[in-house]
């Protein structure tokens, strides 16, 4: 339930049609979907890297760790700065599976379009943007409805520095309002969904990205339901692996392929 501050807020705020949807979507999916995948069908992170089919990625593994690392650091710097009080939690912050995944599939790909749905302090986005520059190639196109304690998105993508951001597009305002105007008609190479993490919301998104998406591209999306799972199954065109992110027990990412 939302505390009265937060509800005064939601009333006030310019987009709060928008807002009331996307929480109410939320509470729905919670209700109704949220249990979650369970081994043996989810591998670790080490284990995929060290597997056959995750072999392509092994040759920036190295790389990606030392990007996060540095992004990490920069990160808490960025948070000195407002002495370590910042608007909303840093749990909306993408693990280092997330974000060295997001960083390897760039660097694997070189890809010219890559869309991401989600952002917060921009940890993820920093990482993708990194290994843009390394490839000196593509674009990164981000949306993010910025949460109430942050209306304005002040803080939307705080830590990508400066000299990252002439690749980057970012828009504020949700999924189903922005993603189909942030693809533009252009064929996407990479999509990465770190939004609401609900069910409804990541088979919208994956239903609007695969027609865009060209064939050998990818889609990764963060903490996914068996429901997800399930839906996932029945789609032909693509196959996937789900993975277990080191930081945030028991959260799964899924790695989705199209043929």
């Amino acid at each position: 339930m939302l505390k009265v501050e937060s509800f005064w807020k939601l009333i006030k705020a310019p987009d709060r049609l928008e807002r009331t949807m996307a929480l109410l979507e939320i509470q729905y999916n919670r209700a109704l979907y949220n249990r979650r995948p369970l081994a043996p069908e989810v591998s670790s992170y080490s284990d995929y890297l060290g597997s056959q089919d995750g072999a392509c990625l092994r040759e920036y593994a190295e790389e990606s760790l030392e990007i996060w690392e540095r992004l990490r650091e920069h990160f808490e710097d960025q948070k000195e700065k407002f002495c370590g009080v910042l608007p909303f939690p840093t749990i909306f912050n993408a693990d280092s599976t997330l974000a060295r995944l997001g960083y390897l599939l760039t660097r694997m790909l070189s890809p010219r379009v890559v869309v991401e749905s989600g952002v917060g302090y921009g940890m993820l986005s920093a990482h993708i943007l990194s290994a843009i520059e390394r490839n000196n190639v593509g674009e990164l196109r981000s949306l993010d409805l910025p949460p109430l304690s942050d209306p304005k998105g002040s803080f939307i993508g705080f830590c990508v520095a400066e000299e990252l951001r002439a690749k980057w597009v970012l828009t504020l305002g949700g999924s189903r309002r922005h993603l189909f105007k942030c693809v533009g008609g252009c064929t996407v190479d990479l999509f990465i969904s770190d939004s609401a993490n609900v069910f409804s919301l990541q088979r919208f998104e994956f239903l609007t990205i695969l027609p865009a998406l060209r064939s050998g591209g990818v889609m990764l999306f963060n903490n996914v339901s068996a429901r997800f799972v399930e839906f996932l199954q029945g789609v032909e065109t693509v196959s996937y692996q789900l993975i277990f992110q080191e930081e945030k027990k028991g959260v799964v990412t899924a790695l989705i392929f199209k043929h």
